[in-house]
Formats: structure tokens, C-alpha cells, sequence
């Protein structure tokens, strides 16, 4: 059975690390921009073993320079309400994947 769960990650949080514990073999769906954050919308089987999985969110014209670019995999960009930040997120993949 799937089932559509959501995780958030606050506006306030930019550039910082978010382990989420997602079940295996999660599919990310989308992201929103709702309220103060991004809400990360996955199809998951609440069955199946749940892993962690890491997320980061950075704003536009913010360094990345505490990440390792070649294991961040740009996932979306979001606005937010009052379009004053605009960010955008990405996966960080585990260094022997």
C-alpha cells in the first residue's frame, strides 16, 4: 500500500543539515513552499524498513562552501509567500553511494 507522507524543512534552517527518516525506497513527489518552509511531499509503503535520508535547503546567492557539491543533487526550488526567499533544495547523498 503507498501512502503520500510530508516532511518539512523551515525557512529559518537554511544551509543546515535535516536528516529525515523516510521509509525505503521513498519516491519525492514534490516540494512546496507552505507557510515558512518547504514541504517535501514523498509516496512511501509505511510497510517497508524506514532509512535516513539528509536534505539541504540553500538561498539564492548563499554560499554552499560547507557542502561537497559533487554528492548534492538538486531536487527544487521554492519561493516563499511574500517572495522575499527563495530556496532551493537538494539531496546529499551518503559519501560511498
Amino acid at each position: 500500500m503507498q501512502v503520500i507522507y510530508k516532511y518539512v524543512i523551515e525557512y529559518a534552517e537554511v544551509g543546515t543539515t535535516h536528516i529525515l527518516n523516510i521509509h525505503k525506497d521513498a519516491w519525492l513527489l514534490n516540494v512546496a513552499s507552505i507557510n515558512n518552509g518547504a514541504y517535501l511531499y514523498f509516496m512511501v509503503d509505511p510497510t517497508r524498513a524506514e532509512e535516513q535520508r539528509q536534505f539541504v535547503m540553500f538561498g539564492t546567492g548563499i554560499p554552499i562552501d560547507k557542502h561537497d557539491p559533487d554528492r548534492l543533487l538538486y531536487v527544487d526550488t521554492v519561493v516563499s509567500k511574500d517572495e522575499q526567499f527563495v530556496g532551493h533544495v537538494f539531496e546529499i547523498y551518503p559519501e560511498d553511494a
